[in-house]
């Protein structure tokens, strides 16, 4: 199933949200007794820090403590790191360096 933003916040109204972060949202995370959260891309997350002036080690530094170190209740938001290659490490360093290549 499928859902526009809209459409997931009057489905999941006590979902927390990040201000400013709607475009990095990726999906609703369910488990069996737990609250149902937003889901957010990291990359996306670092991306956005990053073109709003942030270096890619800021950003990151950012993100683990403002963001994915936060606890606001049961509705915390999730964040997931994408797979799409099967060398991790090679994806974080081509990362790193399109982030790098930003800066300029």
């Amino acid at each position: 199933m499928s859902l526009t933003l809209e459409e997931a916040e009057n489905e999941y109204p006590n979902c927390i949200k990040m201000d400013g972060f709607d475009d990095c949202i990726v999906g609703v995370c369910e488990s069996f007794g737990n609250e149902p959260r937003i889901v957010y891309d990291i990359d996306l997350i670092i991306q956005k820090l990053m073109k709003e002036g942030m270096s890619y080690d800021d950003a990151v530094e950012f993100y683990e403590y403002n963001q994915a170190g936060a606890y606001v209740g049961k509705n915390t938001p999730v964040f997931v790191e994408s797979i799409v290659a099967s060398d991790i490490k090679k994806r974080k360093i081509k990362l790193k360096h399109r982030m790098q290549m930003l800066e300029f």
